[in-house]
């Protein structure tokens, strides 16, 4: 049996399941905590037994980020009256000497972000810290799809990262969903997954993967926080309608005033630090051409601020979509 302790039980997907598929769900949870990975429960399923399966599944992988031993392809089969469930171990190891090891780096985490005064604060830590230990991933092995290999093995991709910073939250006592759907990558859709988090009095989009993948020079992306839902929509859908996010206020660049009309007002722009090194966000509100983004952003740059009063060389990136131009001054 498993030492696991599940911090929240219910979740954004288990609160959707009707009363009969919310005791399945419960029963499977406490199979995968007995250490039985196949097995069959009772269970009495309507006429859209398979939507109904696929809930439950969902509220085991996307709602308790404490199960991360378990692979992400569930089987389920009904027979009119028995669910037969089954699903491997991915670390074919002792889960709970595994868990023992992950509960422990949580803990040291939890107790780092909770030295910040406000959630605020707490959310830009956690960024951070999975900004630069975590390295993303594009890997589809199952390892880099969990809160495990996010945070002992440090690689993740977008699932690995959603489900340690859920785990973290949970603990730090900041409600947050993983939501689930689909992202864009330049004409593709594909599968994605990133967090919805109540911050103070209102709910707020975070795509840590997105931020870590676009972190240079060992300083965190702060590009995908606090995005309310019309703007994260530009490159992100949703499966199901989660919590309404829609203040758009708490994001650097608003929150900095830097949101620029015309060049000349970079002088302006607000320059944070970070370790050794500075940076800035901006938001332009002209699409950048490639000849401005090759040839002209240096200087502007030059012209309206001193580089070298701020470090030793300068690089900077654009964000298209969103209409950021990021800016990193080195030493």
């Amino acid at each position: 049996m498993s030492t696991i302790k599940i911090h929240n039980i219910e979740n954004f997907y288990s609160e959707l399941l009707s009363s009969n598929m919310h005791q399945l769900y419960l029963n499977c949870v406490n199979n995968l905590l007995n250490d039985r990975y196949t097995f069959d429960v009772s269970a009495n399923f309507s006429d859209n037994a398979q939507e109904e399966m696929r809930s439950v599944m969902n509220a085991i992988l996307y709602g308790i980020p404490e199960l991360f031993f378990i692979e992400q392809n569930i089987q389920m089969s009904y027979n009119g009256k028995t669910l037969h469930f089954q699903v491997n171990n991915k670390y074919k190891e002792s889960v709970s000497s595994l868990w023992d090891e992950l509960n422990a780096e949580v803990n040291r985490i939890v107790d780092i972000i909770n030295k910040k005064d406000n959630d605020y604060e707490k959310m830009n830590r956690l960024n951070q810290y999975l900004c630069i230990r975590v390295q993303p991933s594009s890997s589809t092995k199952e390892k880099v799809a969990d809160a495990y290999g996010a945070l002992i093995l440090k690689n993740a991709r977008c699932e690995g990262y959603c489900k340690a910073a859920k785990l973290i939250l949970d603990r730090v006592g900041i409600e947050s969903h993983i939501v689930v759907g689909e992202a864009s990558l330049e004409s593709t859709r594909v599968p994605h997954a990133w967090i919805k988090a109540k911050v103070g009095e209102d709910y707020f989009n975070f795509d840590f993967a997105w931020n870590a993948s676009k972190t240079k020079h060992g300083i965190p992306s702060q590009e995908y926080m606090f995005i309310e839902d019309d703007l994260i929509s530009i490159d992100h859908y949703t499966n199901y309608v989660y919590p309404i996010c829609n203040n758009p206020n708490e994001k650097y660049w608003i929150k900095n005033n830097c949101v620029l009309h015309r060049r000349a007002e970079l002088s302006s722009m607000k320059i944070d630090s970070f370790k050794r090194n500075y940076f800035s966000i901006v938001k332009i509100d002209w699409e950048l051409s490639d000849y401005e983004y090759n040839y002209e952003v240096l200087n502007w740059l030059e012209e309206n601020i001193n580089p070298e009063s701020y470090g030793n060389s300068v690089d900077y990136s654009y964000n298209n979509r969103l209409g950021l131009l990021v800016f990193y001054f080195l030493n």
